[in-house]
């Protein structure tokens, strides 16, 4: 292998994407229909778009020779691609450290219009092979490869799910904030590009990605971005709006550009729910319920080593406890959590806590709360079939099928409280039927309370969270 390949740039990076890239349209059937959109100029206003958030007007010959160049590892940048100024890489960098929703929908909008979703696997194989084999990163240097994960470069071959936008905007800012010299890549691109004449096509040809040999796991960001309306009867609607950058840029349409609304879905499930869960009886209000927040107080959360409340590519990594936390806010951190905790330290009650954020959030998520009590689990229904018994008791109008098109989609914040609590005979069949749910439905949210059990190690896909006694100031 020769020095420093390879080497992780951005035309590398950028070679990489057009490998994935979905099939182009032949030459006779552009000449009937125009282009297919899906050039390597096309993709490169996508990615500018990306980084940046404005549409770029170049055309012609001149932006498509910069796009050539900067795949080549000829040039670092033009006045169209502006991956040297640093107010442009701050910006960005700022925005993918703060997850902020448009820096994550305009990398969503970008894998789903250009990336060939049979290719994705293969692209973040020959990513992670890049970050393995490149020698000028540091091996405690750390990615994001799924919500608030990160792993350090010399991890990378364990990877086996990944929050693919997330992934590539991590890879990309790590590109734009510690590699502005896309020069150093040459060697790297002519070892996997070659072409037979001077004014011929650069072709790949290299086995790189064949390394790693795990499969890896999807676990897609939300790409939709809503804002809420109100009805001429005063019902609450939710507004979906996409970016119209794709069609305004003549490349590919991206949905319709068009507003969208609808009614919000499961209303009787939630009003009952809520009515149920927000008021309940205490030692001290034993009478007659209560407001449940008239007491409630949020315990903090101690997160596990890899889970931080903002990633930090260029410093040391801080796992400071969690405050307040909502339902929204810990499945940005992780898709799959376990809150660990003694005996009566308030783990049902944060589960109850979550339940009721997800209810107040669902206008804008989209995401079904739903609260199981894992003491009352039996024979008589897979987990499945227990969550949707849950939901039915609540409005008995709900379908499986539709809880089944909820979990299909992502769309299910699922609460399993007491795992401690199921009965001995039981907790293997459970821990089969949830790994075998999780892998099914890996877009949902699943939080399990326990007392600390040594079963912890079963669940190879949770974050375990610490929650915390309370301290002099919250008595």
């Amino acid at each position: 292998m020769a020095n420093n390949v390879p080497y992780l740039c951005g035309g590398i990076f950028f070679g990489l994407i057009l490998q994935a890239r979905k099939s182009r349209v032949k030459a006779r059937d552009k000449q009937k229909g125009g282009s297919d959109g899906l050039s390597d100029a096309d993709v490169m206003k996508g990615l500018v778009y990306v980084v940046t958030g404005e549409h770029i007007s170049a055309s012609g010959k001149t932006f498509a020779k910069a796009t050539s160049q900067y795949k080549s590892c000829l040039i670092s940048d033009n006045t169209y691609i502006p991956f040297k100024d640093t107010a442009t890489i701050q910006l960005f960098d700022d925005e993918v450290k703060n997850k902020k929703t448009d820096i994550v929908s305009r990398m969503s909008e970008f894998t789903t219009v250009f990336i060939n979703e049979k290719k994705r696997e293969w692209l973040v194989k020959a990513i992670l092979e890049v970050l393995q084999n490149d020698v000028t990163i540091s091996d405690d240097y750390v990615f994001e490869y799924e919500k608030g994960k990160v792993i350090r470069k010399s991890e990378v071959g364990n990877v086996e799910f990944v929050d693919f936008p997330l992934f590539l905007l991590s890879i990309l800012s790590f590109i734009l904030v510690n590699r502005p010299d896309n020069d150093k890549g040459r060697d790297t691109f002519e070892q996997w590009f070659y072409r037979e004449s001077a004014h011929s096509e650069w072709k790949f040809e290299s086995n790189v990605g064949s390394s790693i040999k795990q499969q890896i796991n999807f676990v897609l960001s939300e790409n939709k971005m809503f804002i809420l309306g109100k009805t001429s009867t005063g019902k609450t609607k939710q507004i979906e709006q996409l970016s119209d950058f794709y069609r305004t840029a003549g490349l590919i349409r991206f949905g319709t550009g068009n507003k969208r609304d609808k009614e919000i879905p499961f209303a009787k499930y939630l009003e009952k729910a809520k009515d149920f869960y927000s008021k309940t009886k205490t030692l001290l209000y034993s009478e007659k319920p209560h407001s449940f927040y008239d007491f409630y107080v949020c315990n903090t959360l101690q997160p596990p080593f890899n889970i931080i409340n903002k990633v930090d590519f260029c410093g040391p990594a801080t796992y400071a406890a969690i405050e307040n936390i909502s339902a929204s806010q810990l499945s940005q951190l992780s898709n799959f959590s376990i809150i660990n905790g003694t005996g009566g330290i308030g783990k049902t009650m944060m589960l109850r806590h979550l339940l009721l954020s997800g209810i107040e959030e669902y206008s804008v998520t989209e995401r079904l709360p739903i609260l199981v009590s894992l003491k009352n689990y039996s024979s008589d229904f897979d987990l499945k079939g227990f969550i949707y018994q849950t939901v039915k008791s609540f409005d008995n109008d709900v379908t499986r099928e539709q809880i089944s098109g909820l979990l299909e989609n992502g769309k299910c914040i699922i609460l399993l409280d007491g795992l401690d609590e199921i009965a001995s005979s039981l907790r293997d069949r459970f821990e089969q039927e949830l790994e075998n749910m999780t892998i099914q439905y890996p877009n949902n949210f699943f939080v399990i309370s326990s007392r600390p059990t040594t079963r912890f190690l079963s669940y190879r896909r949770f974050s375990v969270y610490k929650i915390n006694e309370f301290t002099k100031n919250k008595l």
